[in-house]
């Protein structure tokens, strides 16, 4: 998961990316059905990094602003994960920012 929210920031903030890693990521991610409920919806939606471009680069103007925002979306699904607390809906504003979530 960490390395996902890391390819994605990497992606936002205008760095080299692996697609192919990313895009073999996110079909585990999604096929598990533990976690894929917790996913952002928009993660559904974007298949490949440059689709995943498309939706954040006009969305949020600054490299900070993609990295709060990605941070919104995935740190209660990491802080499950890692310490077993149970997950937290994203803030109001991250609801705002498109988040949809997945149904089970």
């Amino acid at each position: 998961m960490t390395y996902l929210v890391n390819l994605l920031t990497a992606r936002a903030t205008g760095l080299a990316t692996d697609d192919a890693e990313f895009e073999v990521l996110r079909q585990e991610l999604l096929s598990d059905s533990n976690l894929s409920s917790m996913l952002p919806g928009w993660l559904r939606q974007h298949r490949n990094l440059d689709s995943f471009w498309g939706f954040i680069q006009p969305k949020f103007k600054t490299y900070a602003e993609r990295r709060t925002f990605l941070s919104e979306q995935f740190t209660p699904l990491l802080d499950a994960l890692e310490f077993g607390q149970p997950t937290h809906q994203p803030s109001s504003q991250a609801h705002s920012q498109n988040f949809t979530p997945v149904p089970p």
